[in-house]
């Protein structure tokens, strides 16, 4: 049977080496290798000293400790060695027990009421093993390795079930060492697992369990060094944190980046409901955060049937300094007796601040019991070892990965850019999707969808044909869609999640709300005239001179990249904008000019004009750009255009370029009308025409309804010019939602 199963793994492998992908978190499965019976317990490390992880798995039922030795074989192990000891065998762990450069295997064994020391040689195999006695420990389930009386060599610590304790053996440092008792506490109801990590950073062990007393009093408890008192070690109070309803798998790794270890379990919740990351960071002085729990859904469509994790494991599979984790989980679209089944492993790429994003999925052999990661094949990048109970195997996957992938769900045009090497309808996607399956479903990119085959009316599931549907707004729909849209164009039948309101939209029928605001915010009301903020409240435009962060804000749709407030436009390099929002030009000042007739032999003056309080329309007199609307100052007039040709000036009272005439006079400091004398009344235009001042004199001008500007006689279009020159910018500014709004103050030229 087992040779059986052997044969199909081995095809599998095959199956998946030859659709391997080369870039993103990528693993390529190599062939199996047979292992003893309900492989629970793993560990990984070099028992041979040759700078390759090695393998040890411990199987309760058949009272067996397997020892695979890394090698350069198709399965990537050497076949295994088994030790036969004990009786009802639990957690191992790894240490160097007699100091002699060679790693130890240490076994918890429940019904022995003691640890078994298996004394490494050097090459993978053991002296005799021995039985090392718990005082008064009735349940030893699990042992970890420190050196808690800071003398000689580690120390042992067991946690028992049955007795709520954690029990401390300290080394005798003799040949082989035996272990004498070094007292106990109590860090909670029922420890089912233990670690030993330095979780304040004071340079001792301090010690983690993980606790599963009764139905409700499940929690993770910090137990803090405090020093050694007549030989020995002592311990705080344990700090204890609630953990989810079914918490397993307790990962110890630095998954912030800051030198301290934090911690993550796997939470597998009764019922159909998805299983759970939870993430704990440790603080400083080594206490935890509260967890934070990252969903873990099927990567695959199942119809709504879960995707219970079973085991994880961690490390840095992408060599980019950032702990990331692995997590099988069950394939319920693969079921029965036959040994032709497979389930599923998930890459969860570490980000280095305790939040994960989904990434690549696997397929492996079926039931999966426990798993490890370590460098197996020997290149410096980190493996992973699955043992699985169906098939009765273990097999290394081996880690062909590359940094810098774009997670899933992103827009992608290749495959070799994904995290999980995979493009599909251009998004990266979690798994390979079946022929009738797309990935760019909205709400849900990354994750394979059945496609909609249209609208099929309901009044409850039972109308639905196909099995497991819901009846959602009097439509089958794949999901129960809480919060979501069934019936959207194009995708009837599939779940659209809808957007939160604060989230980026692009129309009203994205958002829950049915409210996308102007500058492309889900909003909670209609926001027609106003701003809607990331939390999604309206509230109105932001006037010349207020704070303000985004363009969209400001009234005059410019804030000032430099001192984020509202500006009447955009300045200029020579320009900054005011605290009144008008822009102003470096270094100039409302200095005053002196009137009279200048002393023989001195310069005239040259004039200086006050800046106006507030900008002019075009056509009346100016000094500098920010004394206008327009920011143009022509020859002295506020011109709709930016220069004029060398053959035209810009006509006071129009504010336009035209040819002939008279260019308007430079003006003495006090003659700045803030309101110009129109003589056009009565108006002697003709129908369709507008008088306008020019000079004091009525000037009639035709008016382009398609560009907004005056174009007179002597004016070329370059009013519209200018507005086709700022199309393609505006084009951008619409685009500006679908980026992320992040205000950057710019640094002053």
């Amino acid at each position: 049977m087992v040779r059986h199963r052997l044969a199909f793994a081995a095809l599998l492998s095959a199956l998946l080496t030859a659709h391997a992908a080369v870039a993103g978190i990528n693993f390529v499965g190599t062939e199996l290798t047979s292992v003893s019976p309900k492989p629970s317990y793993m560990v990984s490390g070099d028992l041979n000293n040759d700078g390759r992880a090695d393998v040890v798995v411990v199987s309760p039922n058949s009272k067996e400790v397997n020892t695979f030795l890394a090698a350069n074989t198709p399965s990537n192990f050497a076949p295994a060695r088994v030790e036969r000891v004990g009786d009802t065998l639990r957690g191992v762990a790894l240490g160097d027990l007699n100091r002699d450069n060679r790693l130890d295997v240490v076994v918890a064994d429940q019904a022995a009421k003691g640890i078994w020391v298996l004394l490494g040689r050097g090459d993978g195999t053991y002296l005799e093993p021995y039985l090392v006695l718990v005082p008064q420990s009735r349940n030893p389930v699990s042992v970890a390795v420190a050196n808690w009386d800071q003398v000689g060599g580690l120390d042992l610590a067991v946690a028992d079930r049955r007795d709520n304790k954690v029990f401390i053996l300290l080394n005798d440092n003799g040949t082989p060492p035996r272990f004498r008792r070094g007292g106990d506490f109590v860090p909670g109801q029922g420890p089912e697992d233990i670690r030993a990590a330095d979780m304040n950073r004071d340079g001792k062990p301090d010690i983690i369990t993980l606790n599963l007393g009764g139905p409700r009093v499940k929690d993770i408890a910090v137990v803090l060094f405090k020093g050694v008192q007549q030989t020995f070690p002592e311990f705080d109070t344990p700090l204890q944190y609630t953990a989810g309803e079914n918490p397993t798998d307790l990962i110890v790794a630095d998954l912030t980046n800051d030198g301290s270890p934090d911690l993550a379990t796997l939470n597998r919740p009764s019922g159909i409901g998805s299983s759970e990351l939870d993430v704990y960071v440790t603080q400083a002085n080594g206490a935890l955060l509260p967890p934070v729990s990252i969903p873990i859904p099927c990567p695959f469509f199942t119809n709504g049937q879960p995707c219970k994790g079973l085991t994880m494991t961690s490390g840095d599979y992408d060599t980019n300094g950032q702990i990331d984790i692995a997590v099988t989980l069950t394939d319920p679209r693969s079921r029965g007796t036959s040994t032709n089944l497979a389930d599923a492993m998930q890459i969860f790429g570490g980000r280095g601040d305790g939040a994960f994003v989904p990434g690549p999925v696997f397929t492996i052999g079926k039931a999966p019991q426990s798993m490890t990661s370590g460098d197996i094949s020997g290149d410096g990048k980190v493996d992973i070892a699955i043992a699985n109970q169906r098939s009765l195997s273990l097999q290394a996957f081996v880690n062909v990965s590359s940094p810098g992938a774009i997670a899933n769900g992103e827009a992608c045009l290749v495959g070799e850019e994904c995290l999980s090497s995979r493009c599909t309808n251009g998004v990266c996607c979690a798994s390979q999707c079946e022929p009738n399956e797309v990935c760019n479903v909205p709400g849900r990119e990354g994750v394979c969808i059945p496609q909609s085959t249209g609208r099929e009316e309901c009044e409850d599931a039972t109308d639905c044909e196909i099995e497991g549907s819901f009846c959602v707004d009097n439509v089958c729909c794949d999901e129960s869609c809480e919060g979501g849209s069934c019936t959207e164009p194009g995708f009837e039948g599939t779940c659209i999640p809808l957007l939160e309101d604060g989230e980026p939209c692009d129309a009203a029928s994205e958002c829950g709300s049915r409210f996308c605001s102007p500058n492309g915010v889900c909003c909670r009301e209609a926001c027609t005239n106003g701003f809607c903020d990331d939390s999604g409240v309206c509230s109105p435009l932001t006037g010349l001179g207020e704070d303000c962060e985004f363009d969209d804000e400001c009234a005059s749709n410019v804030c000032d990249t430099f001192d984020l407030i509202c500006c009447d436009r955009a300045c200029r390099s020579n320009e900054f904008c005011n605290p009144d929002g008008r822009c102003t030009v470096e270094g100039a000042t409302a200095t005053p000019v002196t009137s009279g007739t200048p002393s023989s032999g001195t310069p005239t003056p040259t004039p200086t004009r006050t800046l106006r309080s507030t900008p002019a329309p075009t056509g009346e007199l100016c000094s500098i750009g920010s004394d206008c609307n327009s920011g143009f100052c022509v020859n002295d007039v506020c011109c709709s255009v930016s220069a004029c040709s060398s053959t035209q000036h810009c006509a006071e009272g129009i504010g336009m370029c035209v040819s002939g005439g008279t260019p308007t006079p430079p003006r003495t400091p006090t003659r700045i009308p803030t309101v110009s004398t129109n003589p056009c009344s009565p108006n002697p235009c003709a129908s369709g025409l507008k008088c306008v001042n020019s000079n004091g004199s009525p000037v009639c001008v035709a008016t382009s309804s398609s560009g907004g500007c005056q174009t007179g006689s002597g004016e070329p279009a370059s009013g519209n010019l200018l507005i086709a020159a700022m199309l393609p910018l505006a084009l951008w500014a619409g685009r500006r939602r679908t980026l992320a709004r992040t205000p950057v103050r710019a640094q002053r030229r």
